[in-house]
Formats: structure tokens, sequence, C-alpha cells
């Protein structure tokens, strides 16, 4: 149970929001939170772990904002060791996240709207490891991430398009023994993220009437990074 002390407005100022919304992060919120765990050992060489949890949200005290949410993930690893120098793991996880929240179209005004959310994460990574020798690791980890977020739009006449994202992650590492405590770490690593967010794309400083924006763009990369450390244990 978090409970938040009560907006206080300037009271100099007109209120620049309606004074019924509360942000999610400062709301009070009840949550109630199930999880479990199994791990099992195929073999010597092969272990499987299997979780899965779940969330309930309310927002008791919230008229305009989330009301409520429910959350649910499940997921499977697996590692391999295919001999003393060469082991790889596996995972895949998807994630759903409801929600449901009050909107209004007067400042202030009770709630006019609704819209209900429905977002879907799904993840998979595998790396890949192999000690050449007593002085030599070098490893690979490959990371994809899939997501797309559903708006449902009650009371409105208008709805919303979907908001999507992807990302995919290389990266290449060698671990270099000198001495006893002294390593040497090289890594290659390549990333590439693309996204599509309505709220954001092609919504220029003064394309919404009565807010100035930033004309910030939706956010998209593709990034070549090589990187050299040392690492010493005491």
């Amino acid at each position: 149970r978090r409970s938040i002390s009560d907006y206080i407005a300037n009271p100099e100022i007109v209120t620049p929001e309606n004074p019924l919304l509360r942000k999610y992060n400062l709301a009070d919120r009840d949550r109630d939170t199930a999880a479990v765990r199994v791990d099992v050992e195929l073999s010597e060489r092969i272990s499987l772990g299997l979780e899965a949890n779940i969330a309930w949200d309310k927002y008791r005290r919230s008229v305009l904002g989330l009301l409520d949410g429910r959350s649910g993930a499940a997921a499977a690893d697996a590692s391999f060791s295919f001999s003393d120098n060469t082991s790889a793991n596996l995972y895949l996880s998807h994630e759903q996240i409801k929600s449901n929240q009050a909107n209004a179209e007067l400042i202030p005004g009770s709630p006019t709207w609704f819209a209900r959310n429905n977002d879907k994460i799904d993840s998979a990574g595998a790396g890949l490891k192999h000690r050449v020798n007593h002085k030599l690791d070098i490893g690979a980890n490959y990371t994809l991430s899939r997501s797309i977020g559903e708006i449902s739009i009650r009371g409105a006449t208008v709805g919303f398009p979907n908001l999507k994202s992807r990302l995919d992650s290389v990266k290449l590492y060698a671990d270099y023994r000198l001495k006893e405590k002294l390593s040497l770490h090289l890594a290659y690593w390549f990333e590439n993220y693309w996204s599509n967010d309505w709220t954001l794309d092609g919504v220029a400083p003064d394309t919404i009437p009565n807010v100035l924006s930033v004309g910030q763009g939706t956010p998209s990369y593709h990034v070549n990074l090589i990187t050299l450390s040392g690492r010493y244990r005491f």
C-alpha cells in the first residue's frame, strides 16, 4: 500500500492541469503480487528454469489518470554445458500489461472519456561462452525485444493508433588475463532500436492548440560501440 500526501497547487497561478488528475507514480496505490519459479536439472549439463508472476494495481483515490491495472509475465530460461570449456544460455519471455484510465476534456472537469491500454512485450536472448585457454575467454550475446501497445477508447470519437517498438542487440567480447588479478576486457556492441509513437511523430512545437511542445521525434537509432577496459581484483 502506497499513500501519498495531497497535491498542493500554487495559489498564485491558474492550475496548469486538472486538479483531479493523479500521476501514476505519485498516486495512492494498492498492489498485490504473486510469483512462482521452478528450476530443473535435466542432466549434468542441461538445466531449465520456468517463472511466472502477476500483479494487481488499484489506484484507490484517483478520479483522473490510471484507475487500475493488471500485469503478468511468463519466462523460460535454459543453460547448456557442451564441455568444460564451452557453455550457452537461452531465455524467452512474454509480458502483458492491462490498465484502465479516466480522462477529461475540460480543466477542471470530471471524467468524460475512458481508455483501456493493452501492452505486450516479447523478448528473447541467447549467449555463448568459450574458454580458449587458461588466459583467454571469448563470448557472444544476442537480445531481441518486440512490443506493441493497443489503446481502446470509450466515450470519445477519435481513437489512437498502436504504439510499436523493436530492439536488436549483439555483443561480442573477449577477456584476457594478464596476471592472476589483472585482466583486459575487449567488447564490440551493436544495437538497433526503432519505435513508432503517435504522441511524438509529426508533432511540431505548434501542432497542438494551447500546448507548446519541443518537437521531439520518436527515438530510433543504431549504434556501434567498441570498448577496452581493465579489471583488477583485490
